[in-house]
């Protein structure tokens, strides 16, 4: 394994980890926000956005790893690595 491909590795598991950390805080504030019982939430959207969107970045992430295992060329995970990151910035300002 080269260079880059042990820095994709490496930035592809602490990305993966930021968005699991992110599925676990969804979780509680949809639990939190079922708890009030207030009609009409948690709304879908809101089960999308702090639910399905970590979730689907978390599985990105897992195929990610398995392909830089598999692969001899890191060039492709690694521009997906570049673009999860950059969705991860506006997803934290939210």
């Amino acid at each position: 394994m080269n260079a880059r491909a042990a820095l994709a590795l490496a930035l592809g598991l602490l990305n993966g980890a930021a968005w699991g950390l992110l599925l676990l805080v969804g979780f509680q504030l949809i639990a939190g926000i079922a708890a009030q019982r207030a009609a009409g939430y948690p709304s879908p959207d809101q089960i999308a956005y702090f639910i399905g969107l970590p979730v689907l970045m978390l599985a990105a992430s897992a195929g990610r790893y398995v392909w830089l295992r598999i692969s001899r060329n890191p060039r492709q995970p690694f521009a997906t690595l570049l673009l999860s990151s950059l969705i991860l910035l506006p997803y934290l300002m939210m």
